[in-house]
């Protein structure tokens, strides 16, 4: 899952677009909202698991699904927080 956005060739404006970031008062309670919210797509990601790519180091023959694009670009869209004592960018 990790490698996906490099192997789908997901850019940063497909992730970034139409997102605005949220400012966060309680780091904590947010992180903790997202492991729980990420450990919601960890079945999805077993029922995808024979059309994700061959786990290999470097290139690999491999034909995306749409499914696997649509949960890895969901998945990089759901990191837009930032603390508000983070650096403004």
């Amino acid at each position: 899952m990790d490698a996906l956005p490099g192997q789908l060739g997901i850019k940063p404006e497909d992730v970034a677009e139409g997102l605005k970031v949220a400012v966060v008062e309680d780091v904590f309670a947010t992180t903790m909202a997202a492991m729980r919210e990420s450990g919601k797509r960890v079945k999805l990601v077993y029922e995808l698991e024979d059309k994700l790519p061959p786990a290999a180091q470097g290139p690999v023959e491999w034909e995306p699904d749409e499914n696997v694009r649509a949960l890895a670009l969901k998945s990089c869209r759901r990191s837009r927080h930032r603390s508000q004592y983070g650096p403004e960018r």
